[in-house]
Parts: C-alpha cells; structure tokens; sequence
C-alpha cells in the first residue's frame, strides 16, 4: 500500500470510469461498461503483477478471482470502484504507472490503440477478451522490462 507523505495530500487518480462513459466521445449504443476495458486490462496486469494493495479482503479475493481467470480486469475494475487511484497500487507499481500509464506522456494509450483497437473506430470498442488481455499483457510486460532496466542503470 502506498502511504501518503502528509495527511493533506491529495490521492493521485490515474483514472475513473465515469470520465470515459459521461464523455462526448464515448458512442451512445455502447453499455457503460465498454469504459471499463481500457484501464481495466492494465488494473488486470497490475494484478498479475503483484502490484495491487490486497490487504482488504473483499480487494483479496476479488484479485484472487481475477488470478482464476473467474473475473477478467475490467470486472476487477468495476470492483476497485470504476477507479484506479495510487493508493491502491504498491510503490513498485505507482513509480511504473505514472510514468507507463499517464494518458497524455505514457506509451500505454498508444500500446492499447497499436494492438487493440486498430480498426476499430473507438478506443471504447475494445472487446473484454481473454485474448485481447494476453496480447495486451506481453506489452505490458515488455514496456516494465525496459523501464525496470532504466531505472537501474
């Protein structure tokens, strides 16, 4: 779990939910929870990885389930509360999100349209596949690779 330095700073949101399905550009004919797949697959990695704080147990199982392969990562998503917020990431984790996952700096939504939605029209048309999360997953562990190397060079 990562702890906050002073009690008056703020949690460091990298995501929610409702800023996709309340947005202009999300298509009207798609149920809300196409706004989940995006950062659903990467809160699915972060579970592979060991890098989501589990110390809640209603948190435990849901990754436990996920780790099953009974709950896919935007399902995990919707658990977390439709929100990926620093707090629920291990230091590990936060230090390679805030720089892998920043939506206007990061690779990821390039990585995400590159192998995902190429054709697709939306970034929201991603389906939530096994398939499309284990394309997405050898990215997401090739991009860690690199920045693990290159923070300790």
């Amino acid at each position: 779990m990562t702890k906050k330095t002073s009690p008056d700073e703020q949690p460091f949101v990298y995501d929610k939910a409702k800023y996709h399905y309340g947005a202009d550009d999300f298509p009207s004919s798609f149920p809300a929870t196409q706004a989940y797949v995006h950062t659903g697959v990467f809160v699915g990695w972060l579970a592979d990885m060991d890098f989501l704080d589990d110390s809640t147990p209603h948190i435990a199982d849901s990754i436990a389930q996920f780790k099953r392969r009974e709950l896919t990562g935007p399902q995990l998503y919707a658990r977390l509360g439709e929100c990926l917020i620093d707090y629920m990431i291990t230091s590990t984790g936060n230090r390679f999100a805030r720089d892998y996952f920043d939506f206007s700096k990061g690779m990821f939504l390039k990585d995400y349209r590159e192998l995902l939605v190429k054709d697709l029209g939306s970034d929201y048309a991603v389906k939530d596949t096994w398939e499309n999360y284990e394309l997405i997953k050898r990215r997401f562990d090739e991009r860690f690779s690199v920045w693990t190397q290159s923070i300790s060079a």
